[in-house]
Parts: C-alpha cells; sequence; structure tokens
C-alpha cells in the first residue's frame, strides 16, 4: 500500500519546528558553554529552516521515518505511562480496601438479601436544583 504524501503546510510546518528545536538546542549548548559539537544542530537547524522554506515536499525524505518513530515512541510511553498510574495510584487503593475490609461498591454476595435495590433520596422539590446540574 502507497502511503500519501503530507500536504506542503505540515511539512513546512515540520521543517520550521525542526529548526526551531534545534536553534533552542544550539542556543542551550552555547549559553551552557559546550561548543565541541555546536556546529552540529546549528547546521541542522539551517537546513530544516531553508528546506521548509524553499522546498518543503523535499522534507518528505525526513518526515516519514520521523512519525514513525513518534508513533512507536507513543506507543510505548502510553504503556509506561499508563502502568506508572497503575502501580502508583490504583494499586495501594485496593490494598487499603482489602486490609480494611471495605467494598465501596457492594460488589460483595450477600444470599440473606432479597434484593440490592437501594431508595432513592430525593433531594428536595426545589427547581432550582434543576440549574446547574454539572
Amino acid at each position: 500500500m502507497a502511503l500519501k504524501q503530507p500536504p506542503e503546510k505540515i511539512l513546512r510546518s515540520f521543517g520550521l519546528t525542526m529548526g526551531a528545536v534545534l536553534s533552542l538546542v544550539s542556543g542551550a549548548s552555547a549559553y551552557k558553554g559546550v561548543y565541541a559539537f555546536l556546529p552540529i544542530p546549528v547546521l541542522l537547524a539551517v537546513v530544516f529552516i531553508a528546506f521548509a522554506l524553499a522546498a518543503p515536499l523535499k522534507l518528505e525524505v525526513v518526515h516519514r521515518p520521523w512519525m514513525r518513530f513518534a508513533e512507536a515512541l507513543g506507543a510505548f510511553n502510553a504503556k509506561l505511562i499508563l502502568g506508572f498510574v497503575y502501580f502508583t495510584i490504583f494499586t495501594p487503593i485496593r490494598v487499603f480496601f482489602l486490609i480494611t475490609g471495605k467494598d465501596p461498591l457492594k460488589r460483595k454476595f450477600e444470599p440473606h438479601l432479597e434484593t440490592y435495590w437501594e431508595d432513592h433520596v430525593p433531594s428536595g422539590e426545589a427547581p432550582g436544583r434543576y440549574e446547574k446540574q454539572f
């Protein structure tokens, strides 16, 4: 399956963004006094900006692999972040409820009950309660 070429506007934006980020990296390196590899990001920034302004369609050669890399990195980060949230937030809550024996969702089977229905407690008949429901 042939992949569609991204529009010129997207490639121009990609080139300008990469040029800006590489310029910031160059500026930060110069500010910190690290001059060993300074010409590399400066040269890359100039090349990206020049291609973005003059011939953005030529940036597709760099854009396509960059987006594949970004997609793979995003998939990895999603799993990493969701795993971190699960183990740092939900696991301690579950352990707390196991230790205290609480069941806030009332999921325990209780054979002596005829029904699990809970009566609704009306909150009042004032018409103002229908305003700003959220």
